[in-house]
This record gives C-alpha cells, structure tokens and sequence, in this order.
C-alpha cells in the first residue's frame, strides 16, 4: 500500500504498510481488525499450549509463539491507523473494489478514511487486550500499545456520540457501519480496566452495563 492519502484531505499521506487483507479484495478495516485480533489472542490466553507449534513464518523461532507472532503483524499495522487526537481511521480502502487480480497487482490509490467511534472502540479493546498478552514477550510493544490504547479512550470521552460511517459518493468498498456503539464502548472499558485496574474504567463499564442494548439501540424488527 505504501503512502495513502486521507480521503477528507488529499494533500495529506500516510505511511500504512503492513496489516491483513479483509477478504477477497485488499482492504483493511479496523473493526473487522479489532475483532479478528482479539479471537485468535482470547485463544492463545485460554489454551496456549495448543498454540506452541511453528508454522514457518518469517518470525518462527524467535522464541514468541507464532500466533503472537502473526497477530503482532496486524498489531502493528493497526498502531498506525490512529490520528493525532487519538480517534481510529474507520478503513484503509481503494476508492472502489479492485478487479480480481494479486494484491501486488493492485496499483490503486488507497485512502484513509474518516474516524468513527464504533472502530476506536474497537481499536482501544483490542490494544488494552494485546498489550496484556504481549507484556511477558515485549514490555515496550506491549507499553506502545497501551499507550494507544489509553489515547483512543481519550478520544471517546471527548466524543460520548455515536460517530458512525457511511460511504461517501465515488466509494464502494466495505462499510462496516452500525446504528449504535455502546457495545463497543463497553468491550472497551471492560479490557482497559482489566489492563489498568482504574476506577474511570469501571465506572464507565458499570455504566454502560446498566444500558439497554436491545431492538431500539441495534435498529432490530
């Protein structure tokens, strides 16, 4: 991907290397991220002697497990996917789908596209989440992603909203929109207190599971 160029502001590009293809096209998105992530790391802290085998990856025999050693490819394509104010780019797309061919054949234009509260939500549960299982094997990544971690909850303090995504016109790939966040902002105070063991965190998670997150909040018939 090299350089992408932020769709609101073309004059302004950003060096977002790395990360894993979202599915049959060469998007990344940070939900979708957050999510597959979080699965395969709850995997390894449940049962990680069933996680101890290489799998011939260039990182194989570094002495990190190799799942870590594959999530952290991710990790960190998704560390440069916050802004300045703390917020998570909601995707890294072309402008429109690319045509069936190899992802080093794609030589498309890719854009960051705007924050939404749903993927910084999502963004600060799975890097508070990483940077507990990557503490024993790297302090400083693990550090890096806290600190991330902790700038993307600051972020949804300062917006209580729901900032959703749509598409703007001359757009076609994945939205990945929804009608409510409150369950991601929760996902997100429960990993950051279980990272941090602060107060506000459990504040805010106690709060949030007073919510009713039911048919009007989810836009369900």
């Amino acid at each position: 991907t090299g350089e992408a160029k932020l769709w609101e502001n073309h004059d302004i590009s950003k060096e977002v290397n790395g990360g894993w293809h979202d599915a049959g096209d060469f998007g990344r998105y940070i939900s979708p991220a957050a999510v597959a992530v979080a699965h395969l790391l709850y995997a390894y802290m449940l049962f990680p002697e069933s996680f101890q085998e290489e799998i011939n990856i260039p990182e194989s025999g570094n002495g990190v497990p190799d799942i870590l050693n594959e999530c952290r490819y991710e990790l960190e394509w998704m560390l440069k996917m916050q802004d300045e104010e703390g917020g998570a780019y909601h995707k890294l797309t072309s402008a429109m789908h690319a045509d069936f061919m190899m992802p080093e054949e794609d030589k498309s234009q890719f854009y960051l596209f705007p924050v939404s509260s749903m993927a910084t939500a999502d963004y600060a549960a799975s890097m508070a989440l990483a940077s507990r299982v990557y503490a024993a094997y790297d302090k400083t990544f693990a550090d890096k992603m806290m600190d991330a971690a902790k700038k993307a909850w600051g972020w949804l303090e300062k917006h209580p909203e729901y900032i959703g995504f749509k598409n703007p016109e001359n757009c076609n790939t994945g939205e990945y929109d929804d009608v409510c966040d409150k369950d991601e902002r929760l996902w997100a105070a429960a990993e950051m207190f279980v990272a941090t063991g602060e107060e506000k965190y459990k504040s805010a998670l106690e709060e949030l599971c007073k919510e009713n997150l039911g048919k009007t909040d989810f836009g369900w018939t």
